[in-house]
Order: structure tokens, then sequence, then C-alpha cells
């Protein structure tokens, strides 16, 4: 499950991280210790400073994360993966690692089609 949608500009990326993780699995780890990292932050900083001349307080680089273009356009928590309202299929580098990294059907949460799902059918690989 992903909340907005996997695209090769977030592929593997981890906020302050350098370079992408090279499979699922070490993606979600990283993903995961950034954001333990980030709530931790939140509580020795719980409240509002000026850092550097920016307004900064613990985890609010977790708030970024998930608002439209956070972490530099690299979010998969805000990402929209329809084009005029319409499913496109994701991008044979994104549709690649997934496979590679045995992952065989993606649930995204961020943009309902009505009550019902909508099915995005990769022929290539036969993810959907």
């Amino acid at each position: 499950f992903v909340h907005g949608c996997i695209y090769d500009e977030a592929l593997g990326q981890v906020p302050g991280d350098f370079g992408p993780a090279a499979n699922m699995s070490e993606w979600a780890e990283r993903l995961n210790a950034w954001k333990d990292e980030q709530l931790r932050d939140f509580a020795l900083h719980p409240k509002w400073r000026v850092e550097d001349g920016k307004d900064r307080r613990g985890g609010d680089r977790l708030i970024d994360y998930g608002s439209p273009g956070g972490a530099n356009n690299t979010s998969i928590v805000y990402h929209n993966p329809f084009n005029n309202g319409n499913p496109q299929q994701l991008s044979n580098r994104v549709e690649d690692f997934l496979a590679k990294s045995g992952i065989r059907r993606v649930f995204s949460g961020h943009q309902p089609h009505g009550e019902s799902p909508t099915v995005v059918r990769h022929v290539r690989s036969g993810l959907l």
C-alpha cells in the first residue's frame, strides 16, 4: 500500500539520504528509520523555533513529506497518479523496480475513483 504513488523521481528516495535504495525492502527500511528519526526530533523539539533564519520544529520534514510538493517532489505520500482523472501505467523503471522486489500488487489510497477501485494492469510484468 502506498498513499500516493510510486513514480520515477521518488523511486527509492529517502529525504536527507543520499542515493536511491536498491530494492523495496531497503527503501522501506530506510524510510521507516528516517520517520523514526523525525518522531524523535519532534519529541525533543515540539515547539517552533528559528534555525538558520527559518521557522523549524522537530519533525517538520516529516510534515513536509506529506504535503504537496514535499521532499522536493519525491514524496510517495502526496502524488497524483492520474492524468486528467484517468489512471496511468507506472513507468517501465518503476514497474521493473517493483517486479525485481517481488511486488505484484500496488494499492493506492490517495486518489479514490468513486466507490470502486481503479485497476491498472501492466501487461509486461502482470503488475496490478
